[in-house]
């Protein structure tokens, strides 16, 4: 399997794994972000885009960065329904001890990144680190 292919099946497989949180849609990053459009119904949108390697160790098979924008309508918790600062946890818990396609996913950290038209976007930063060595 080639690093672009191993990258875009582990990827995949994260972004199904995220489509667990309920009432959530979770999808690969649009090409055009200005096209994205948040779903009326449901608590938000989870939108996974790959954000590069990590050179700086070269014994460690090159980890795999993420982004995952968590995108929703509230900050907070209203209406019964979970605003951007559960759905980071919930993202972050879902995403720790994740195994797919010989990656282990981990969250790094989050982080606030704007607030427009009423929709909150935070980021989470996860990288993925090989399970198995590859044999090149």
């Amino acid at each position: 399997m080639t690093f672009d292919a191993s990258t875009t099946a582990a990827m995949s497989a994260y972004q199904d794994h995220l489509d667990g949180i309920q009432g959530v849609t979770a999808e690969l990053y649009p090409d055009d972000p200005s096209t994205f459009r948040l779903p009326q119904s449901g608590r938000g949108a989870l939108l996974v885009r790959y954000d590069g390697r990590s050179y700086s160790d070269p014994a460690s098979d090159l980890p795999r960065h993420l982004e995952v924008a968590v995108v929703t309508k509230n900050l907070r918790r209203k209406d019964g329904q979970a605003g951007a600062e559960e759905l980071v946890q919930e993202v972050a818990e879902m995403t720790e001890g994740f195994k797919a396609d010989g990656f282990a996913f981990h969250a790094m950290r989050d982080d606030f990144v704007d607030v427009s038209d009423g929709q909150w976007m935070y980021m989470v930063e996860v990288v993925g680190r090989r399970t198995i060595r590859l044999e090149v």
